[in-house]
């Protein structure tokens, strides 16, 4: 940015070519938690702000203990869960509360049958009953007639064999069928027919991971073959992402209604792939990215991604194989266009700190990424901190070409009562344009297109720094000004 006699320029170089920035985002400390805790569970809020349920605390010691960040205040409070949840069944309910089920006792393993509910509107936990099977490593889904489908158990035959609907009106749990496969760890994909899918997963004391997808008939209560393999026409893809079962679904719903997948293979190589599920038809389609999601520095895999809807980005958590998983970064992909953004760095955590046992959460209103579940280790599950980490995205793009400069025009600075905002006319369609103090908090949002030029009041803001921004698929620019006194 350059300050010049009545506007201030934000700068941001914009050519076809890769997008980088660093490693793709600001890595900094976030608040801390008042539990220390790794692999934590996770649900938004409707206000945005993020629930962090359970996981394992310092010593491999199943948590008990729920963490709510404000976005307003960015800081976590504490609030105690009746029960430990550990590698628990959390499914969000049609009213907006979230269904915790079971999960391990200290050290992993035997798992409970217990079950709460979490009420967002008071911040309240309330006894559901318990379910059929004692499971750890299981996974749910809510299906069209408001009964919640539960499969899945680590170290547990039975569970891993045995499905069960368990109703939040009853609280009360009924066989539900048993699987063609037994397994723990697999994802249930609820379908508009009333039925789900079972994909990914591995058998009850681990081994080779499952290729092939079984059909839940809601109508008979039984399990049939849907296809050998998730993606038509390919094979091995798979899914064991872990963070992907510690976060409620509708945090992976796309505005058509379709989810967003993680999907890997390990034959011939290691890739990873973004995948669509329509729920109407019960199928599988890739994204196609114009770059693959392991670059240079996420060459040691993709620990766990996040989905920002309003803008169809999506956020990956890449480590640097070369680091010895100390260095992290993020790769963003489009889903509108599949352009893939690789960084040109990775970030260096703090020594002795990890983000491997991280659950990743976008925040719609700061435009932040939360990471809680710092560890002190990246090879055994006996070291939690209550640290967390708040990453930004960001975008700048490669090959500086004078002729394809962007100059955001941000006048007068400082500002007392109105600011002008003139956009690029060659920011390619339709941008957000938010206001943020220097947290990030989002004070004021409006939309525009390309040559437009905005009167934006700021008489209400205190006195003191801000920063405006734009951002739509193609671009992502800032600029700062200052509130002055009246």
């Amino acid at each position: 940015m350059k300050k010049m006699t009545g506007f201030l320029l934000g700068f941001l170089v914009w050519s076809l070519g890769v997008f980088a920035q660093t490693s793709g985002g600001l890595f900094s400390y976030g608040p801390d938690m008042n539990s220390t805790r790794i692999f934590p569970y996770v649900s938004q809020k409707p206000d945005g702000d993020v629930m962090v349920f359970g996981g394992r605390s310092n010593g491999f010691i199943s948590s008990a203990y729920a963490d709510l960040y404000s976005i307003e205040t960015n800081t976590f409070t504490n609030l105690n869960m009746l029960y430990t949840h550990d590698n628990t069944v959390m499914v969000k309910l049609n009213d907006g509360r979230v269904l915790l089920a079971g999960g391990g006792f200290d050290y992993g393993v035997p798992a409970h049958q217990y079950a709460e509910i979490y009420n967002p509107n008071d911040n309240s936990f309330t006894a559901a009953g318990t379910m059929a099977y004692a499971r750890m490593q299981g996974s749910g889904a809510l299906l069209t007639d408001g009964k919640v489908l539960i499969v899945g158990g680590w170290y547990s035959p039975e569970a891993a064999a045995n499905a069960e609907l368990y109703d939040p009106v009853l609280m009360t749990s009924s066989y539900a069928g048993g699987l063609l496969n037994p397994r723990s760890n697999a994802l249930v994909l609820p379908c508009n027919d009333g039925g789900a899918l079972v994909i990914g997963g591995y058998p009850t004391y681990g081994g080779t991971t499952f290729n092939a997808v079984e059909y839940y008939n809601r109508e008979t209560s039984s399990f049939e073959l849907f296809s050998d393999e998730i993606i038509s026409g390919e094979t091995g893809w798979t899914t064991t992402l872990d963070p992907f079962y510690r976060k409620t679904t509708d945090m992976y719903i796309l505005e058509n209604g379709k989810y967003l997948l993680m999907l890997y293979r390990s034959v011939p190589t290691l890739e990873y792939t973004l995948a669509l599920f329509d729920p109407e038809n019960k199928s599988f389609e890739k994204v196609n990215t114009d770059y693959p999601l392991m670059g240079a520095y996420s060459d040691g895999g993709i620990i766990d991604y996040a989905l920002n809807k309003e803008e169809s980005l999506v956020y990956m958590l890449g480590v640097d194989n070369e680091s010895g998983s100390t260095g992290y970064c993020i790769v963003t992909t489009d889903l509108s266009t599949g352009k893939t953004y690789q960084p040109d760095e990775s970030y260096t955590m703090p020594s002795g700190e990890y983000l491997i046992f991280t659950t990743l959460s976008y925040i719609p209103e700061t435009g932040m990424l939360l990471a809680p579940g710092v560890s002190t280790s990246n090879t055994d599950y006996f070291n939690a901190t209550a640290k967390s980490f708040l990453i930004e995205p960001e975008l700048k793009v490669d090959i500086p070409i004078q002729e394809d400069l962007i100059v955001l025009q941000v006048y007068p600075n400082p500002v007392k009562d109105m600011l002008m905002l003139i956009l690029p006319s060659n920011i390619g369609g339709q941008a957000i344009v938010d206001i943020c103090d220097m947290r990030g908090q989002i004070l004021y949002r409006t939309n525009a297109f390309g040559g437009e030029k905005l009167v934006i009041p700021v008489n209400y803001l205190p006195t003191g720094n801000y920063f405006l921004r734009v951002r739509n698929g193609n671009c992502n620019l800032s600029a700062s000004f200052i509130r002055a006194g009246n």
